[in-house]
Parts: C-alpha cells; sequence; structure tokens
C-alpha cells in the first residue's frame, strides 16, 4: 500500500495522510477538537477535491488543528500529487 503526506501536526495546520488501498471508494478519517462542528465541512471539501482529481481507492486521514479551507484544500492536493509521484499514472488534477 502506498502512501503521501502533507502538512504539520500543529496549530493553524492540517496534516493529511492519502493511503491507496484495494477497495473501489474512498475512506475518510476525521480527527479535530472540533469535529462536531466542521467535520461536514472538512469531508465535503474533501470528497470534492477527490472527485475532481477521479480517483478512488483511497483512504484519507485529516488530523486537523484548525486549519482553514484553504490550507485543507493545497495539503490534500499536494499528498495526492506526491502519491501520485510514488507510481500512480494518473493526473491529478490536470
Amino acid at each position: 500500500m502506498k502512501s503521501a503526506s502533507c502538512g504539520k501536526a500543529k496549530k493553524g495546520d492540517v496534516l493529511i495522510t492519502v493511503s491507496s488501498i484495494d477497495s473501489e471508494k474512498v475512506v475518510i478519517n476525521i480527527r479535530s477538537k472540533v469535529k462536531e462542528l466542521y467535520a461536514h465541512e472538512i469531508e465535503k471539501t474533501v470528497r470534492e477535491i477527490v472527485s475532481q482529481a477521479g480517483k478512488t481507492n483511497l483512504e484519507i486521514t485529516v488530523d486537523d488543528y484548525g486549519a482553514l479551507d484553504f490550507a485543507l484544500r493545497a495539503r490534500l492536493i499536494t499528498a495526492l500529487q506526491r502519491l501520485q509521484e510514488k507510481g500512480d499514472d494518473t493526473d491529478v488534477l490536470a
């Protein structure tokens, strides 16, 4: 199983880990102190980016430390690109 990550585990940031899986689905795990308030919006953003990239077969772990939406988007796109560099032959948001 290949995986890649982007971000830092510090206040105001988000650490995203993306792993390829054998299943034809996208599994999203969210860890955040404010999960009850923002998990729906985080998941919506993650699914939007993954859909735009045309990706499936992924497990995505989002460790949120108070990041804003633009940071979440940038970290996820970078993690997907890093995963691609490890051997996935499809373009990410090309």
